[in-house]
């Protein structure tokens, strides 16, 4: 073994492997570190010189040079060169039908054999217990599975030792990122009602919408009487549909075409509940 500095962005002093020619040949973090204890240091005799100032009490071998810079070695996690880097802090409103990607600031330190993953989990006081999945990428879907709407989970980086693929939470050199916050919400819905399906000419009949999602709602609906685009501040509301002129009697169908809500921009064709109006002059 030698003493000395590893080229790592830990200023700490590092214990050095050598070969068996007493060339450097790793340093310590990359595989486990070494305690001061461990390690076997050539039998010298150290002396101080005997100056004043900022070089007093230096250590010299006389006979032979440790190469120590400082005093102390490091050891444990401080010896570590492994860092996850950062996660951008932020909450991240997703909907359920697309992956959601958080934003990591590509600020890792790894060594060779070391590997960057990303944990999704559920408890900041059992982060590692509560991991739901883990991704190479800092992208991950919904699973109605093992996880719900409008609960907030959090998202880390994780990094240490490769094994299998995944990072290996047994590396003492094993280190966690800061988290940022993801919620998902429900994809909008809406069910279209009336209270009086009868139309007589002229008439015109109230449409309750019933939604689920995240409010404010833009709703686009078809009918006879046209295309008709509402806003909606709440859950539920209300618009009138009336049948033009000339509009022959029958049965005609009031169609939610498009809808929006606050967590994201979302059309979808002909997926919700409609309603039928009876447009008739016999009962009128």
């Amino acid at each position: 073994m030698a003493v000395g500095f590893c080229n790592s962005p830990v200023s700490d002093l590092f214990i050095l492997k050598t070969d068996a020619n007493g060339n450097v040949d790793g340093c310590c973090p990359e595989d486990a570190p070494i305690t001061v204890e461990n390690v076997t240091l050539p039998v010298t005799t150290l002396s101080f010189d005997d100056v004043s100032g900022p070089d007093a009490d230096t250590p010299t071998a006389d006979n032979q040079d440790l190469g120590l810079d400082e005093t102390d070695l490091c050891n444990g996690e401080d010896c570590c060169p492994t860092y996850a880097g950062t996660m951008l802090v932020q909450t991240l409103h997703a909907c359920i039908n697309a992956p959601a990607t958080l934003t990591h600031n590509g600020d890792e330190v790894l060594d060779n054999d070391d590997l960057l993953q990303f944990i999704l989990f559920s408890n900041l006081s059992d982060t590692l217990g509560s991991i739901i999945t883990t991704s190479n990428t800092p992208s991950f879907s919904f699973n109605p599975a093992t996880m719900q709407t409008g609960v907030t989970y959090y998202v880390a980086a994780i990094a240490g030792n490769n094994v299998g693929g995944n990072v290996n939470f047994n590396d003492p050199c094993f280190d966690i990122s800061n988290v940022t916050e993801l919620i998902w919400h429900p994809l909008p819905e809406v069910e279209l009602q009336t209270d009086n399906s009868d139309v007589c000419p002229g008439d015109c009949r109230t449409i309750t919408a019933t939604l689920t999602g995240t409010p404010p709602f833009t709703l686009t609906v078809t009918s006879p009487a046209g295309t008709t685009t509402v806003t909606i501040q709440n859950n539920s509301g209300t618009f009138e549909i009336c049948p033009p002129p000339g509009t022959p009697p029958g049965s005609f169908t009031v169609q939610a075409t498009a809808l929006t809500d606050a967590c994201i921009a979302h059309a979808r064709k002909g997926s919700h509940q409609p309603v039928s109006l009876c447009y008739d002059y016999l009962y009128c």
